[in-house]
């Protein structure tokens, strides 16, 4: 259990105010804390006592207040937090046509030619298949492009807080198209396996399926945590 006092209380309300971004919160508190109990411990050593609450009020008090602290990291956070998420875009925009690219090999290695049925759908769900694929791939290298050569500005403002949200949008069409390019792919796995004599060669395709579907949850899962803590920092939005 851990013992209240000034300084935990700071660190809490500090953790709370960082909560638009948990790792920066953690590692914040932590020096924080560091801080506070290194010079609480000095300044007992220089009067040969120990430290009163008192002395951990003041010393808490000097910090300053745990809103604006949090304030002046909200704009790089956000910034930091949008490179890392259209970064983590554009690999899973890969990782997916990878893993595309690896069934379609494996339907050469085996052998496992399509029948009727696969050919009329890979008509019209292949040319669907690839254009969602190449729209998701294309907003994903603008969101990364653009993410990269933004600045951070001094404070956080409704105008920067557009731009964040012009990079939710254009994560979330590009999520769109992976979906659409993954729901694809499983129409056509299906029905290739429909038309298949049951096998283990199917675990392959059908491994290599799941994999996509899991990593385009993933990014989905990732992106609303994004756009929650974006919402946190709103707060501290300047006019």
């Amino acid at each position: 259990m851990r013992l209240r006092g000034p300084i935990a209380d700071f660190s809490d309300a500090l953790a709370f105010e960082l909560r638009f971004d948990p790792a920066l919160a953690r590692r914040v508190r932590a020096e924080v804390e560091d801080h506070l109990a290194q010079s609480l411990s000095e300044a007992a050593e220089e009067q040969a006592g120990p430290v009163t609450p008192e002395a951990e009020r003041r010393a808490v008090a000097s910090f300053g207040d745990p809103q604006t602290l949090a304030r002046n990291y909200a704009a790089a956070s956000l910034l930091s937090q949008v490179r890392h998420m259209t970064a983590t875009l554009l690999l899973t925009a890969l990782g997916i046509f990878a893993l595309m690219t690896a069934r379609t090999a494996w339907y050469r290695t085996v052998d496992w030619r399509a029948g009727e049925r696969m050919h009329a759908a890979g008509a019209i769900g292949i040319p669907i298949d690839l254009f969602a694929f190449a729209l998701a791939f294309a907003a994903s290298l603008i969101v990364v492009i653009y993410a990269a050569i933004r600045r951070t500005p001094l404070r956080l403002h409704r105008r920067y807080l557009g731009e964040l949200r012009g990079f939710g949008a254009l994560c979330i069409a590009a999520l769109s198209g992976l979906l659409v390019a993954v729901t694809t792919e499983g129409v056509l796995t299906c029905i290739r396996f429909a038309e298949a004599v049951p096998g283990t060669s199917m675990l392959v395709p059908a491994l290599l399926l799941a994999l996509e579907v899991l990593m385009a949850i993933a990014f989905a899962a990732y992106l609303f945590a994004f756009w929650r803590r974006q919402m946190f920092a709103t707060g501290f939005c300047d006019d």
